[in-house]
Protein backbone atom coordinates (compact mmCIF):
# COMPACT_ATOMS: atom_id res chain seq x y z
CA UNK A 1 0.00 0.00 0.00
CA UNK A 2 2.51 2.34 1.30
CA UNK A 3 4.84 1.60 -2.33
CA UNK A 4 1.77 2.25 -4.52
CA UNK A 5 1.19 5.03 -2.62
CA UNK A 6 5.00 6.27 -2.91
CA UNK A 7 4.73 4.89 -6.70
CA UNK A 8 1.56 7.90 -7.16
CA UNK A 9 2.97 10.69 -5.48
CA UNK A 10 6.39 10.36 -7.57
CA UNK A 11 4.34 10.02 -10.86
CA UNK A 12 2.08 13.50 -9.59
CA UNK A 13 6.30 15.28 -9.03
CA UNK A 14 6.96 14.18 -12.81
CA UNK A 15 4.13 15.82 -14.05
CA UNK A 16 4.89 19.31 -12.80
CA UNK A 17 8.48 18.78 -12.60
CA UNK A 18 10.06 19.96 -16.06
CA UNK A 19 11.19 17.61 -18.76
CA UNK A 20 14.51 16.05 -19.58
CA UNK A 21 15.04 18.67 -22.35
CA UNK A 22 14.13 21.53 -19.97
CA UNK A 23 16.29 19.78 -17.60
CA UNK A 24 19.66 19.98 -19.80
CA UNK A 25 19.38 23.27 -20.52
CA UNK A 26 19.79 24.60 -17.23
CA UNK A 27 23.43 26.06 -17.84
CA UNK A 28 21.92 28.23 -20.76
CA UNK A 29 19.19 29.33 -18.82
CA UNK A 30 21.14 30.83 -16.07
CA UNK A 31 22.76 32.72 -18.65
CA UNK A 32 19.93 34.31 -20.20
CA UNK A 33 17.98 34.71 -16.42
CA UNK A 34 18.45 36.91 -13.55
CA UNK A 35 19.82 34.72 -10.86
CA UNK A 36 18.37 36.96 -8.14
CA UNK A 37 15.80 34.09 -7.94
CA UNK A 38 18.14 31.10 -7.33
CA UNK A 39 20.04 33.05 -4.43
CA UNK A 40 19.55 31.57 -1.15
CA UNK A 41 21.99 33.64 1.37
CA UNK A 42 25.20 32.57 -0.88
CA UNK A 43 23.16 28.87 -1.86
CA UNK A 44 24.21 28.36 -5.63
CA UNK A 45 20.53 26.91 -5.95
CA UNK A 46 17.68 27.33 -4.25
CA UNK A 47 16.37 23.75 -4.84
CA UNK A 48 19.76 22.10 -4.60
CA UNK A 49 19.56 23.34 -1.22
CA UNK A 50 16.57 22.51 -0.46
CA UNK A 51 16.97 18.88 -1.79
CA UNK A 52 19.66 19.02 0.83
CA UNK A 53 18.42 20.14 3.55
CA UNK A 54 15.08 18.74 3.45
CA UNK A 55 15.31 14.73 2.15
CA UNK A 56 16.44 11.69 3.28
CA UNK A 57 16.36 9.84 7.17
CA UNK A 58 18.40 12.62 8.30
CA UNK A 59 15.07 14.64 7.60
CA UNK A 60 12.27 12.91 9.13
CA UNK A 61 12.44 14.27 12.69
CA UNK A 62 11.93 17.71 11.38
CA UNK A 63 9.24 16.59 9.02
CA UNK A 64 7.64 14.72 12.11
CA UNK A 65 7.69 18.10 14.43
CA UNK A 66 5.53 19.81 11.35
CA UNK A 67 2.97 16.89 10.72
CA UNK A 68 2.63 17.34 14.98
CA UNK A 69 2.64 21.01 14.95
CA UNK A 70 -0.50 23.40 15.70
CA UNK A 71 -2.46 23.10 12.44
CA UNK A 72 -2.68 26.94 13.28
CA UNK A 73 1.21 27.09 12.15
CA UNK A 74 0.40 25.31 8.99
CA UNK A 75 -2.31 27.95 8.19
CA UNK A 76 0.21 30.70 8.55
CA UNK A 77 2.61 29.18 6.13
CA UNK A 78 0.21 29.16 3.79
CA UNK A 79 -0.59 32.66 4.28
CA UNK A 80 2.93 33.65 3.71
CA UNK A 81 2.56 32.16 0.24
CA UNK A 82 -0.97 33.54 -0.95
CA UNK A 83 0.76 37.13 0.50
CA UNK A 84 3.91 36.72 -2.72
CA UNK A 85 0.58 36.11 -4.79
CA UNK A 86 0.06 39.18 -6.46
CA UNK A 87 -3.92 40.40 -6.20
CA UNK A 88 -3.51 41.53 -9.75
CA UNK A 89 -1.52 38.09 -11.06
CA UNK A 90 -2.94 37.01 -14.48
CA UNK A 91 -5.01 34.11 -15.70
CA UNK A 92 -6.66 34.62 -11.96
CA UNK A 93 -3.90 32.56 -10.61
CA UNK A 94 -4.28 34.27 -7.15
CA UNK A 95 -7.74 32.23 -7.21
CA UNK A 96 -6.62 29.53 -8.04
CA UNK A 97 -3.15 29.29 -5.32
CA UNK A 98 -5.77 30.34 -2.55
CA UNK A 99 -7.38 27.00 -3.28
CA UNK A 100 -4.28 25.45 -2.69
CA UNK A 101 -3.43 27.28 0.43
CA UNK A 102 -6.75 27.89 2.18
CA UNK A 103 -7.48 25.54 5.02
CA UNK A 104 -11.72 24.00 4.07
CA UNK A 105 -10.68 23.57 0.30
CA UNK A 106 -10.24 20.77 -1.00
CA UNK A 107 -7.17 21.40 -2.74
CA UNK A 108 -5.88 22.38 0.17
CA UNK A 109 -1.74 21.17 0.67
CA UNK A 110 -1.13 21.89 4.15
CA UNK A 111 -3.04 18.81 5.56
CA UNK A 112 -0.78 16.88 7.33
CA UNK A 113 -3.13 14.10 7.92
CA UNK A 114 -3.75 13.35 4.19
CA UNK A 115 -0.64 11.26 2.47
CA UNK A 116 -1.28 13.01 -1.20
CA UNK A 117 -1.20 16.07 0.09
CA UNK A 118 1.18 16.92 2.61
CA UNK A 119 2.81 13.77 0.82
CA UNK A 120 3.16 15.56 -2.29
CA UNK A 121 5.42 17.62 -0.63
CA UNK A 122 7.78 15.44 1.00
CA UNK A 123 7.62 13.37 -2.24
CA UNK A 124 9.08 16.82 -4.15
CA UNK A 125 11.68 17.17 -1.44
CA UNK A 126 12.73 13.69 -2.14
CA UNK A 127 13.41 14.41 -5.72
CA UNK A 128 15.25 17.43 -5.42
CA UNK A 129 17.33 15.15 -2.92
CA UNK A 130 18.16 13.05 -5.46
CA UNK A 131 18.86 15.44 -7.82
CA UNK A 132 21.05 17.67 -5.09
CA UNK A 133 23.06 14.19 -4.38
CA UNK A 134 23.87 13.52 -8.11
CA UNK A 135 25.85 16.54 -8.27
CA UNK A 136 27.74 15.58 -5.44
CA UNK A 137 28.70 12.01 -6.73
CA UNK A 138 29.34 13.79 -10.71
CA UNK A 139 32.70 11.74 -11.83
CA UNK A 140 34.17 14.66 -13.33
CA UNK A 141 33.82 18.29 -13.90
CA UNK A 142 31.82 18.67 -17.21
CA UNK A 143 29.01 15.85 -15.65
CA UNK A 144 29.49 18.27 -12.26
CA UNK A 145 28.43 21.48 -14.15
CA UNK A 146 25.45 19.33 -16.16
CA UNK A 147 24.09 18.02 -13.29
CA UNK A 148 24.15 21.57 -11.55
CA UNK A 149 22.89 23.13 -14.72
CA UNK A 150 19.75 20.66 -13.67
CA UNK A 151 18.99 22.47 -10.03
CA UNK A 152 19.31 25.68 -12.06
CA UNK A 153 17.07 24.26 -14.17
CA UNK A 154 14.46 23.81 -11.54
CA UNK A 155 15.01 27.35 -10.57
CA UNK A 156 14.27 28.85 -13.88
CA UNK A 157 10.99 26.62 -14.20
CA UNK A 158 9.47 27.51 -11.12
CA UNK A 159 10.08 31.06 -12.43
CA UNK A 160 8.72 30.27 -15.52
CA UNK A 161 5.56 29.10 -13.78
CA UNK A 162 5.47 31.40 -11.50
CA UNK A 163 2.44 31.37 -8.90
CA UNK A 164 0.81 27.79 -9.92
CA UNK A 165 1.23 24.38 -8.41
CA UNK A 166 4.74 23.63 -9.14
CA UNK A 167 5.69 27.36 -7.50
CA UNK A 168 3.56 26.68 -4.52
CA UNK A 169 4.91 23.71 -3.64
CA UNK A 170 8.26 25.06 -4.33
CA UNK A 171 7.37 28.33 -1.77
CA UNK A 172 6.31 26.01 0.36
CA UNK A 173 9.56 24.34 0.67
CA UNK A 174 11.27 27.19 0.89
CA UNK A 175 9.29 29.12 3.93
CA UNK A 176 9.33 25.56 5.59
CA UNK A 177 13.39 25.68 5.41
CA UNK A 178 13.79 29.10 6.41
CA UNK A 179 11.79 28.63 9.23
CA UNK A 180 14.09 25.14 9.80
CA UNK A 181 17.03 27.62 9.96
CA UNK A 182 15.97 30.13 12.22
CA UNK A 183 14.65 27.25 14.77
CA UNK A 184 18.19 25.83 14.88
CA UNK A 185 16.71 22.39 12.86
CA UNK A 186 19.31 23.71 9.80
CA UNK A 187 21.96 25.80 9.95
CA UNK A 188 22.03 28.30 7.31
CA UNK A 189 24.21 29.56 4.95
CA UNK A 190 25.45 32.75 5.86
CA UNK A 191 24.64 35.52 9.31
CA UNK A 192 27.13 32.31 11.37
CA UNK A 193 28.21 33.18 14.57
CA UNK A 194 30.29 30.52 15.00
CA UNK A 195 33.63 31.47 14.10
CA UNK A 196 34.19 27.55 13.22
CA UNK A 197 30.92 27.71 10.79
CA UNK A 198 32.24 30.88 9.03
CA UNK A 199 35.34 28.71 8.47
CA UNK A 200 33.72 26.20 7.22
CA UNK A 201 31.62 28.01 4.99
CA UNK A 202 34.78 29.82 3.58
CA UNK A 203 36.24 26.98 2.98
CA UNK A 204 32.87 25.65 0.52
CA UNK A 205 32.72 28.96 -1.49
CA UNK A 206 36.59 28.77 -1.78
CA UNK A 207 36.10 24.69 -3.11
CA UNK A 208 33.18 26.00 -5.74
CA UNK A 209 35.76 28.94 -6.99
CA UNK A 210 38.34 25.87 -7.42
CA UNK A 211 35.69 24.36 -9.52
CA UNK A 212 34.86 26.80 -11.73
CA UNK A 213 38.34 28.10 -11.67
CA UNK A 214 39.46 24.76 -12.80
CA UNK A 215 36.28 24.68 -15.46
CA UNK A 216 37.37 27.29 -16.78
CA UNK A 217 40.89 26.75 -17.13
CA UNK A 218 39.76 23.95 -19.09
CA UNK A 219 37.42 25.07 -21.32
CA UNK A 220 40.52 28.23 -21.88
CA UNK A 221 42.73 25.28 -22.57
CA UNK A 222 40.54 23.33 -24.81
CA UNK A 223 39.57 26.23 -27.01
CA UNK A 224 43.21 27.28 -27.20
CA UNK A 225 43.59 23.56 -28.48
CA UNK A 226 40.76 24.16 -31.06
CA UNK A 227 42.38 27.00 -32.53
CA UNK A 228 46.41 26.14 -32.32
CA UNK A 229 44.50 22.45 -34.52
CA UNK A 230 42.68 24.49 -36.97
CA UNK A 231 45.58 27.38 -37.64
CA UNK A 232 47.83 24.24 -37.95
CA UNK A 233 45.72 22.92 -40.52
CA UNK A 234 44.82 26.08 -42.31
CA UNK A 235 48.67 26.85 -42.35
CA UNK A 236 49.20 23.49 -44.27
CA UNK A 237 46.47 24.12 -46.20
CA UNK A 238 47.38 27.15 -47.17
CA UNK A 239 51.09 25.96 -47.85
CA UNK A 240 49.63 23.54 -50.12
CA UNK A 241 47.54 25.77 -51.79
CA UNK A 242 50.67 27.93 -52.72
CA UNK A 243 52.76 25.14 -54.08
CA UNK A 244 49.53 24.04 -56.63
CA UNK A 245 49.14 28.07 -57.56
CA UNK A 246 52.44 28.00 -59.84
CA UNK A 247 50.94 25.04 -61.68
CA UNK A 248 47.75 26.21 -62.05
CA UNK A 249 48.88 29.19 -63.13
CA UNK A 250 50.90 27.94 -65.56
CA UNK A 251 48.24 25.48 -66.83
CA UNK A 252 46.02 28.27 -67.61
CA UNK A 253 48.85 29.92 -69.65
CA UNK A 254 48.93 26.57 -71.78
CA UNK A 255 45.46 26.33 -72.27
CA UNK A 256 44.86 29.96 -73.49
CA UNK A 257 47.86 29.67 -75.59
CA UNK A 258 46.69 26.35 -76.85
CA UNK A 259 42.94 28.36 -77.09
CA UNK A 260 44.55 30.92 -79.26
CA UNK A 261 46.08 28.24 -81.61
CA UNK A 262 42.66 26.45 -81.71
CA UNK A 263 40.75 29.90 -82.59
CA UNK A 264 43.50 30.94 -85.30
CA UNK A 265 43.04 27.46 -87.01
CA UNK A 266 39.36 28.09 -86.48
CA UNK A 267 39.38 31.25 -88.37
CA UNK A 268 41.84 29.83 -91.27
CA UNK A 269 39.38 26.95 -91.94
CA UNK A 270 36.32 29.36 -91.92
CA UNK A 271 38.07 30.88 -94.70
CA UNK A 272 38.90 27.92 -96.29
CA UNK A 273 35.30 27.09 -96.32
CA UNK A 274 34.02 30.73 -97.45
CA UNK A 275 36.66 30.22 -100.21
CA UNK A 276 35.45 26.68 -101.11
CA UNK A 277 32.09 28.30 -101.04
CA UNK A 278 32.76 30.66 -103.78
CA UNK A 279 34.75 28.30 -105.76
CA UNK A 280 31.53 26.31 -105.73
CA UNK A 281 29.18 29.10 -106.98
CA UNK A 282 31.62 29.71 -109.83
CA UNK A 283 31.65 25.92 -110.72
CA UNK A 284 27.23 26.37 -110.85
CA UNK A 285 27.92 29.33 -113.12
CA UNK A 286 30.17 27.35 -115.28
CA UNK A 287 27.78 24.27 -115.41
CA UNK A 288 25.22 26.56 -116.62
CA UNK A 289 27.53 28.26 -119.80
CA UNK A 290 29.50 25.05 -119.87
CA UNK A 291 27.65 21.99 -120.80
CA UNK A 292 30.45 19.77 -122.36
CA UNK A 293 31.95 20.20 -119.29
CA UNK A 294 29.36 19.40 -116.72
CA UNK A 295 30.10 16.09 -115.61
CA UNK A 296 33.66 17.29 -114.94
CA UNK A 297 32.41 20.01 -112.89
CA UNK A 298 30.25 17.95 -111.19
CA UNK A 299 32.87 15.24 -110.18
CA UNK A 300 34.56 18.80 -109.23
CA UNK A 301 31.53 19.96 -107.26
CA UNK A 302 31.52 16.89 -105.27
CA UNK A 303 34.83 16.70 -104.67
CA UNK A 304 34.22 20.66 -103.04
CA UNK A 305 31.50 19.10 -100.78
CA UNK A 306 33.37 16.70 -99.48
CA UNK A 307 36.38 19.44 -98.79
CA UNK A 308 33.71 21.11 -97.29
CA UNK A 309 32.42 18.31 -95.04
CA UNK A 310 35.80 17.39 -93.86
CA UNK A 311 36.87 20.87 -93.27
CA UNK A 312 33.25 21.73 -90.85
CA UNK A 313 34.21 18.06 -89.36
CA UNK A 314 37.56 19.90 -88.70
CA UNK A 315 35.98 23.44 -87.41
CA UNK A 316 33.43 21.27 -85.19
CA UNK A 317 36.15 18.71 -83.17
CA UNK A 318 38.07 22.08 -82.79
CA UNK A 319 35.55 23.71 -81.23
CA UNK A 320 35.10 20.52 -78.97
CA UNK A 321 38.71 20.31 -78.02
CA UNK A 322 38.22 24.47 -76.90
CA UNK A 323 35.18 24.09 -75.24
CA UNK A 324 36.85 21.12 -73.28
CA UNK A 325 40.19 23.31 -72.45
CA UNK A 326 38.09 25.69 -71.11
CA UNK A 327 36.25 23.65 -69.14
CA UNK A 328 39.46 22.44 -67.78
CA UNK A 329 40.42 26.20 -67.18
CA UNK A 330 37.35 26.81 -65.36
CA UNK A 331 38.06 23.55 -62.92
CA UNK A 332 41.65 24.47 -62.62
CA UNK A 333 40.25 28.02 -61.36
CA UNK A 334 37.47 26.80 -59.28
CA UNK A 335 39.94 24.61 -57.86
CA UNK A 336 41.86 27.34 -57.09
CA UNK A 337 39.10 28.90 -55.40
CA UNK A 338 38.04 25.77 -53.47
CA UNK A 339 41.66 25.06 -52.33
CA UNK A 340 43.23 28.57 -51.44
CA UNK A 341 39.84 30.25 -50.24
CA UNK A 342 40.84 33.02 -52.51
CA UNK A 343 38.69 34.59 -55.48
CA UNK A 344 39.31 37.56 -57.93
CA UNK A 345 36.81 39.60 -59.64
CA UNK A 346 36.82 42.59 -61.31
CA UNK A 347 34.66 45.28 -60.48
CA UNK A 348 34.11 48.27 -62.77
CA UNK A 349 36.79 49.01 -65.16
CA UNK A 350 39.72 49.96 -62.81
CA UNK A 351 39.71 47.69 -59.66
CA UNK A 352 40.34 44.27 -58.70
CA UNK A 353 37.91 42.47 -55.54
CA UNK A 354 39.79 39.97 -53.35
CA UNK A 355 37.86 37.51 -51.60
CA UNK A 356 39.04 35.39 -49.02
CA UNK A 357 37.07 32.64 -47.47
CA UNK A 358 38.66 29.40 -45.21
CA UNK A 359 39.73 32.01 -42.38
CA UNK A 360 37.06 32.03 -39.56
CA UNK A 361 37.30 28.28 -38.11
CA UNK A 362 33.37 28.69 -37.01
CA UNK A 363 32.30 29.89 -40.53
CA UNK A 364 34.61 29.12 -43.24
CA UNK A 365 32.20 30.52 -45.43
CA UNK A 366 32.55 34.27 -44.52
CA UNK A 367 33.96 36.69 -46.82
CA UNK A 368 36.76 38.80 -45.79
CA UNK A 369 37.07 41.37 -48.91
CA UNK A 370 39.27 43.69 -50.06
CA UNK A 371 39.70 46.74 -53.74
CA UNK A 372 42.23 47.22 -54.87
CA UNK A 373 43.48 49.63 -57.77
CA UNK A 374 46.01 50.66 -59.72
CA UNK A 375 47.08 54.42 -60.68
CA UNK A 376 48.16 56.28 -63.29
CA UNK A 377 51.55 56.09 -61.86
CA UNK A 378 51.26 52.43 -61.07
CA UNK A 379 50.84 52.71 -57.64
CA UNK A 380 48.35 49.94 -56.00
CA UNK A 381 45.72 51.91 -54.04
CA UNK A 382 43.09 49.91 -51.43
CA UNK A 383 39.61 51.01 -52.39
CA UNK A 384 38.02 49.30 -49.51
CA UNK A 385 38.39 46.70 -46.79
CA UNK A 386 36.11 44.78 -45.25
CA UNK A 387 36.49 44.10 -42.20
CA UNK A 388 39.05 46.76 -41.43
CA UNK A 389 42.81 45.94 -41.39
CA UNK A 390 44.89 48.53 -38.92
CA UNK A 391 47.79 47.11 -40.76
CA UNK A 392 46.67 47.80 -44.08
CA UNK A 393 48.07 51.24 -44.88
CA UNK A 394 51.89 49.58 -43.41
CA UNK A 395 51.24 46.59 -46.33
CA UNK A 396 50.25 48.63 -49.20
CA UNK A 397 53.71 50.87 -48.33
CA UNK A 398 55.75 47.42 -49.03
CA UNK A 399 53.19 46.64 -51.96
CA UNK A 400 54.08 49.55 -53.91
CA UNK A 401 57.63 48.95 -52.56
CA UNK A 402 57.97 45.73 -53.56
CA UNK A 403 55.48 45.12 -56.59
CA UNK A 404 54.79 41.88 -54.80
CA UNK A 405 51.26 41.26 -55.37
CA UNK A 406 51.42 37.68 -53.80
CA UNK A 407 53.75 38.48 -50.83
CA UNK A 408 50.95 41.47 -50.45
CA UNK A 409 48.05 38.88 -50.58
CA UNK A 410 49.53 36.63 -47.89
CA UNK A 411 50.56 39.02 -45.87
CA UNK A 412 46.71 40.55 -45.66
CA UNK A 413 45.09 36.86 -45.42
CA UNK A 414 47.36 37.14 -42.06
CA UNK A 415 45.54 40.04 -40.88
CA UNK A 416 42.57 38.89 -41.53
CA UNK A 417 43.13 35.27 -39.72
CA UNK A 418 44.38 37.92 -36.44
CA UNK A 419 41.36 39.52 -36.70
CA UNK A 420 39.47 36.19 -35.72
CA UNK A 421 42.05 34.30 -33.30
CA UNK A 422 43.21 37.60 -31.35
Amino acid sequence: MISRQNDELRGEVEKIAPDHAYLERGCDLMRDKSQEYVMHIGAMSRHKLMGERMSGAAADTWWRDWETSDPARLVALGARVLEAVPRDAPKNRRHSAAKYLTPNSDRYLLTAANPYRWGLLRALAEHLGELARSVSDAPNQEEYVRRMGRCWAWDAWCDDNSYQKVWILSEILYLMMVDGESSGAFTPIAHETDVSMISRQNDELRGEVEKISKQLSEYVTEQIAVVDRVTTIAKAQLQADKENVEELREKQKAISAEEEVVQQQGRHERAQVEALKADLDKLHAQEQVLPPESQRLEQQLTQSRALVTRSEAILEQAQRGMEHKLGELDRGISLYKARLGLAFDKVGDDRLRLTFTCIDPTDPERAFCLEVCVTVGDHYVVQSCEPTLTELPGLVHTLNASNDFSAFVRAVRKGFQKLITG
